[in-house]
């Protein structure tokens, strides 16, 4: 009954392969003028009980606020994502405590019966969101599909993560620093 959220900001200039973009066996596809300066700010939500392991926000052109946080956090609850005896684990990023939102935060979870745990400060290796990022962003850099756009390319490999992988990302951050 673990989910982990966190935001994250994926570019397309993070992702692109310095030599450019080929298949294994295909001649290299190298622009001759890289225009693309893509960039989105998402929060992602791992979680080892729903149906998807892997839930993504609508992306942001900006960095996201405490407001966007709780839009994303309202639209998990409605759409089953976060459910009655879930422990939603968070980062220490601002937007988490930022006091505008947090009495309406709390509410919603309160109502839903979702519990908040804070993981603690700087310490991203416990977060299990933080995994689901970088493999997103390898798989980008490995297997772009150049014919679609750079979010279409970012949410089919958000929607690839599977239940076994996020369970092994969790395994990872919980028994890793045990070790």
């Amino acid at each position: 009954m673990l989910s982990g959220i966190s935001t994250y900001t994926i570019s397309y200039i993070g992702c692109r392969p310095s030599q450019g973009f080929s298949a294994s066996g295909v001649e290299m596809i190298v622009p001759a003028i890289d225009n693309f300066r893509e960039s989105y700010t998402v929060t992602a939500l791992t979680s080892l009980t729903s149906q998807n392991p892997c839930w993504v926000s609508p992306p942001r052109a900006d960095t996201n606020d405490a407001w966007d946080f709780l839009r994303t956090v309202t639209w998990l609850v409605e759409e089953g994502a976060l459910v009655e005896g879930d422990y939603l684990i968070l980062d220490n990023a601002r937007v988490r405590h930022a006091q505008s939102t947090n009495v309406l935060l709390e509410s919603l979870l309160n109502l839903h019966g979702i519990q908040m745990r804070f993981l603690p400060a700087y310490s991203p290796e416990l977060n299990p969101c933080e995994l689901v990022f970088a493999e997103v962003k390898h798989r980008l850099r490995t297997k772009p599909c150049v014919m679609g756009g750079f979010w279409q390319d970012t949410l089919m490999h958000f929607a690839s993560i599977t239940h076994d992988e996020v369970d092994a990302y969790y395994r990872h951050c919980i028994l890793a620093p045990l070790r």
